[in-house]
């Protein structure tokens, strides 16, 4: 995959959560859910360790940061570049956490998308972007694999090549799978 694929690969998937974002605001501003939660944040003690956990899994799954440090001209540049990642990935966290607090105070669901109103149309588009935005990462983590298959047999067929380049869906949908049969296996023996 070429850098310039992979910079718009990253591009969508700001831009999508931006528009998620702005459609949940549109949703609270103007489409008659409105802010009405008051009083204090309710704090869960037992839910800590699953927020830390989600906190560390949000800013852990960046698989471009590699490939940002080595196609940066000026690589002393970079910890900038990360400071700028975390501190707009922090903000975009806490203001969906402070929307959906504000919405549907301590209703709100696991995913905020579950609270919306399914008949508006900011609402839909929150929806379907949420939706759709982690089919823009499955090629940025997926390329390789059919990448290093071409390079490991050199071959320059094309057929060969959208064979190998279409079996990583089907691979990846089995293995979760079987991931999950594997997972709830030892419930059985208990």
């Amino acid at each position: 995959m070429a850098l310039s694929q992979k910079i718009a690969n990253t591009v969508i998937g700001v831009f999508a959560s931006a528009i998620i974002l702005g459609s949940i605001f549109w949703t609270g501003a103007f489409d008659g859910v409105g802010f009405h939660q008051e009083g204090s944040v309710p704090l869960n003690w037992n839910g800590i360790p699953t927020s830390v956990s989600l906190y560390a899994f949000c800013y852990c799954a960046h698989p471009v940061f590699p490939t940002l440090y080595t196609s940066m001209k000026n690589k002393r540049q970079f910890s900038n570049v990360l400071l700028l990642c975390f501190i707009l990935c922090t903000i975009g966290y806490a203001s969906m956490a402070v929307l959906g607090y504000l919405m549907f105070g301590s209703t709100v669901q696991s995913q905020i998308t579950l609270n919306l109103p399914t008949e508006t149309l900011s609402s839909k588009i929150a929806i379907w972007t949420a939706l759709i935005n982690p089919l823009s990462k499955y090629a940025l983590m997926m390329w390789r694999w059919p990448r290093s298959l071409q390079f490991r047999f050199k071959y320059n067929n094309y057929f060969v090549e959208c064979c190998h380049h279409g079996d990583c869906f089907p691979n990846t949908v089995t293995a979760t799978a079987f991931q999950k049969i594997f997972f709830d296996l030892p419930k059985l023996f208990t």
